[in-house]
């Protein structure tokens, strides 16, 4: 199974019940299997839509916190023996160029 996670629309947070469910989800082609990758941490926090086209400057102001996201994720990611990255010109390389962090 997989989610899109390039819309934080796709998570339903229940902050009363400290629960959230993904919505999305579709059945990975058996010949071509998912591979979750950190792209699916990162994507979802960092709001790509939301800091790009809503807060001013693009979120600038925020830069430092979603570097913070994008290293703590890749870490949490490593240590879960995920795919490092997505290929080039992703929404993952988006929230990087959101960070102003470089695109790898």
């Amino acid at each position: 199974m997989q989610f899109d996670p390039s819309k934080p629309g796709n998570i339903l947070v229940d902050p009363v019940g400290k629960r959230f469910n993904l919505v999305d989800i579709g059945r990975a082609s058996s010949e071509q299997p998912y591979r979750h990758t950190v792209a699916d941490i990162i994507v979802p926090l960092t709001d790509n839509y939301f800091v790009g086209s809503v807060l001013p400057n693009k979120g600038a102001a925020y830069q430092s916190f979603l570097q913070q996201i994008i290293l703590k994720s890749t870490l949490a990611a490593k240590n879960a023996g995920m795919h490092p990255r997505a290929e080039l010109g992703s929404s993952l390389s988006y929230s990087y160029k959101l960070a102003g962090l470089p695109d790898l």
